[in-house]
């Protein structure tokens, strides 16, 4: 409850246009990579003492405009762009911060603009180069797992629309992987159907 008010206090400032923001700018992959990558995004807009804005321009794939009337985050989650949003950047720092400048260095930590853009590439450079470090000093001996499952936790918030209806209350959750890297050929979605029917 602590962490969620911390991070309230970042993610709801009283003037957007002179809050220091990091606005992410995202690529569409799977939900789930799309949820972790929300959470690095999360984790380094922490860090940085910023407040986090999912840029909205490019959409998001997973929405359906006939059901929210609209293209971003904000048709399923109410966690992110509730308060500020990209328009609140303006013209500021029109490039995204990439290479050197994303390894967790003095550089980022004091990026002397109030606006902060990043996008995948700066999110994995985060990741891979200081993974450990993107837990809080303070909550290190909890453990990056931990760390992780809090930030997702808060992000997985669903609008009233997005929960699930009364009945059925029988559910069989499948997780069917279509692999973009190629590393295994394949399986046909009936044959996980095929499964569900003989348990």
């Amino acid at each position: 409850a602590e962490l969620h008010r911390a991070v309230e206090r970042l993610q709801w400032p009283k003037d957007c246009r002179k809050a220091r923001l990091m606005v992410y700018s995202h690529t569409v992959s799977g939900l789930a990579s799309e949820v972790h990558k929300l959470a690095l995004a999360l984790s380094m807009a922490l860090m940085t003492k910023r407040t986090l804005v999912v840029a909205e321009s490019p959409g998001w794939g997973y929405t359906d405009p006939d059901v929210c009337g609209n293209r971003t985050v904000r048709c399923f989650l109410s966690s992110l762009n509730r308060v500020c949003r990209e328009e609140d950047a303006g013209e500021e720092s029109p490039g995204f911060l990439l290479g050197r400048c994303c390894y967790m260095n003095d550089t980022l930590l004091t990026h002397p603009d109030r606006v902060m853009r990043v996008n995948q590439t700066t999110i994995e450079q985060h990741k891979l180069n200081l993974y450990y470090k993107t837990v809080p000093a303070l909550l290190a001996h909890r453990g990056l797992m931990w760390w992780r499952a809090q930030l997702v936790d808060y992000i997985w918030r669903p609008l009233p629309h997005m929960l699930p209806a009364p009945a059925p209350r029988a559910h069989v959750s499948v997780h069917v992987r279509h692999d973009n890297l190629a590393e295994a050929d394949p399986i046909p979605t009936a044959s996980y159907v095929d499964q569900v029917r003989a348990c």
